[in-house]
């Protein structure tokens, strides 16, 4: 039935590509009364040959095409931590959609093939949760990532402008206090950037640790 579509060899049975109708597979009854639109949302609008390549691929660089490698990766995915989790997106532009409908396909051609819906039942319905929820989440927080990324540039920017006048004070004062130090600090911040208030607590300059502006300053020479 998928002789024609690519990766017939991975998906024997069930195709993530081929339309498919309920009554035609029993023992994914459930599964499918649950998530039968997403499915052909994903295949008529998301899945295509070179987006499953990219899957298998990144799923193959974590283990094998099987139950114990997508259960893996299921543990080590959190819905919510879009940070860390969207680095994922950036292999081959690989999209975490993509990932969990290929994985939770793998394990649905497994469980027809071994006519046993029962040992992975939950990590098919995890896979297509995390696919809905990843899709529907990203696309209302994707705007905030961008603003964050825009801020945090901006961040970025006035530390560099910081510990620039920062390492030229304290290279050309070495004998006054760090007091001393942050008042000259202050003024020329104030003629570089006459717009912005200065961003930084006194006890960034003062304190004994690493994080002291001197001691990053001493650290990242020019």
């Amino acid at each position: 039935m998928t002789q024609q579509l690519p990766f017939a060899d991975i998906f024997p049975h069930l195709h993530p590509m081929q339309k498919f109708t309920q009554p035609n597979y029993p023992i994914l009854a459930d599964i499918l009364l649950e998530y039968a639109q997403d499915l052909a949302h994903y295949r008529e609008n998301y899945l295509d040959e070179d987006r499953i390549a990219n899957a298998l691929d990144w799923i193959k660089q974590h283990g094998d095409l099987d139950h114990k490698t997508i259960k893996r990766i299921i543990e080590h995915f959190s819905i919510l931590d879009f940070k860390s989790d969207v680095k994922i997106q950036t292999y081959n532009k690989q999209w975490i959609v993509w990932l969990f409908v290929i994985g939770a396909f793998i394990l649905i051609n497994q469980a027809i093939e071994n006519d046993d819906i029962n040992t992975v039942k939950s990590d098919i319905q995890t896979c297509l949760k995390n696919a809905h929820d990843y899709k529907r989440l990203w696309g209302e927080r994707k705007g905030r990532y961008k603003g964050a990324s825009k801020t945090n540039a901006k961040k970025a920017e006035i530390k560099k402008t910081v510990l620039k006048i920062t390492r030229e004070t304290n290279n050309a004062n070495p004998a006054k206090s760090d007091d001393e130090k942050l008042i000259i600090i202050k003024n020329k911040f104030k003629k570089t950037s006459p717009n912005r208030d200065f961003p930084y607590k006194d006890s960034s300059f003062t304190r004994n640790d690493d994080a002291n502006m001197f001691a990053q300053a001493a650290k990242h020479k020019p």
